[in-house]
């Protein structure tokens, strides 16, 4: 029996972009229309594109932290992936993801503990955290370093892909949008694009892209 394929979701574009245009931040809207259609006459922005969009126009601490907040609220796991791999050296928003790490999954629990940026302060979260991130915690710097060689390698797959150019899309209509509340897998699936590919709307963001001939 071949095993089984993960379920692919597509970008969580009406409820990401509706959370945060709702944030009182001057940039919000603009952001959130950008993860909603894309700019005029544009692509439609995947991962790769929404992360580059989110450093150049929110550069400001505590607007970053409100919108932390909407990621949380919102809980899929590949923009909080993003949010905290941004803002790796940025300690006032680090902070506030330490005050909040006992609501994110313990995938992204075992990322918070693995890097060194906090290392001084996890000690004093580690009763708040899933038994798996303090075991990884308590396990030493091989262990710690393997997961920060995950998530690089994580990030690296979601944002390779950086914008969708179909024949004809309706981005208010993205196929597989009803899905998108769907349990989230833990496991990697991102497979790195080659040449002839084309990655139709409802495979964007985290699984392996369809391959034409």
């Amino acid at each position: 029996m071949s095993p089984r394929k993960p379920k692919l979701r597509p970008v969580p574009r009406e409820s990401l972009s509706t959370r945060i245009e709702k944030l009182e931040i001057p940039q919000a809207k603009a952001y959130a229309d950008f993860i909603r259609k894309g700019d005029a006459g544009a692509p439609v922005p995947c991962w790769g594109a929404i992360a580059e969009r989110f450093d150049e126009q929110f550069s400001r601490d505590q607007d970053r932290k409100a919108i932390w907040a909407a990621l949380v609220e919102e809980g899929d796991r590949r923009p909080l992936l993003l949010f905290l791999h941004a803002n790796r050296k940025r300690p006032e928003v680090l902070a506030q993801i330490l005050e909040d790490a006992h609501r994110l999954p313990p995938s992204l629990q075992r990322l918070l503990v693995s890097l060194p940026e906090l290392a001084s302060e996890i000690p004093k979260h580690l009763d708040q955290l899933a038994p798996a991130a303090r075991q990884l915690f308590e396990a030493g710097p091989a262990a710690l370093t393997r997961e920060q060689e995950l998530m690089a390698a994580r990030v690296a797959q979601l944002t390779a892909f950086r914008y969708y150019v179909p024949d004809a899309f309706d981005p208010a209509h993205e196929p597989g949008e009803a899905k998108t509340d769907a349990p989230i897998s833990d496991t990697p699936t991102v497979e790195v694009p080659g040449p002839g590919t084309l990655t139709p709307p409802d495979r964007i963001v985290d699984g392996p892209p369809r391959r034409t001939p």
